[in-house]
């Protein structure tokens, strides 16, 4: 595939990920209207809440990406950025795939040619 091809695949699936939670939360009828929801950010236990869910989050895709990395060695050198990358680029297409089977194609797409 050209470089080209490549850069048009990853921001259409970039497109319809954003797509796709666009209409999943839009359709989301819950307890809280946003006024409620926002005032609820502004207690300190919240953000604490959130700054630890972002902080595991990131030390989850780093151990992805390592085991990433050390899984593709035999196949291709990647650098630890690269690898991160397709890691993150793997997990909105592994979320509109049945069993997560898209992960794996983002995660492909990072590969040299």
């Amino acid at each position: 595939m050209s470089r080209r091809t490549l850069l048009l695949l990853r921001w259409g699936v970039f497109l319809l990920a954003c797509l796709f939670l666009y209409v999943r939360l839009s359709r989301q009828q819950g307890d809280l209207d946003s006024a409620a929801m926002f005032q609820a950010l502004r207690e300190p236990r919240t953000l604490l809440v959130i700054a630890v869910a972002c902080v595991l989050m990131l030390l989850n895709w780093g151990l992805e990406s390592r085991k990433w990395r050390i899984l593709v060695s035999d196949v291709e050198r990647i650098s630890r950025w690269r690898a991160f990358m397709a890691t993150l680029a793997g997990t909105p297409i592994g979320l509109i795939t049945p069993n997560r089977v898209g992960e794996f194609v983002g995660r492909v797409l990072f590969f040299g040619s």
